[in-house]
């Protein structure tokens, strides 16, 4: 069988230049940011607790000059700290959902 050769992580993510949105300076109504395929995540914690320590890591990542937020996901992820009026966070909690699911990772 053969091996799959490593392709480095950011080879494999997309950018927004993949997008011909590589300048900040881009509007956010420009019809380009309607072609992004965003990431779709959610993270299941059992208390509110888990919910803020999250939100800090992530808020953590977000300001660390040496992350760099052009890759999508990396995006994605440093702004899921966030919890605008407008949006959902993606840490939900559920404390019977996160249980049985955890209990299914344990198999």
């Amino acid at each position: 069988m053969k091996s799959k050769k490593w392709i480095p992580p950011e080879k494999r993510m997309k950018t927004y230049a993949d997008y011909g949105l590589g300048d900040d300076t881009i509007p956010m109504d420009d019809p380009r940011w309607k072609n992004i395929r965003w990431n779709k995540f959610v993270i299941i914690v059992p208390t509110e607790w888990d919910k803020q320590e999250l939100q800090a890591a992530f808020e953590y990542f977000h300001d660390n000059k040496l992350i760099d937020t052009d890759y999508l996901a990396v995006n994605a992820l440093a702004h899921a700290y966030c919890e605008p009026p407008d949006s959902v966070s993606p840490i939900v909690i559920d404390e019977k959902l996160y249980n049985k699911t955890s209990k299914k990772l344990k198999k």
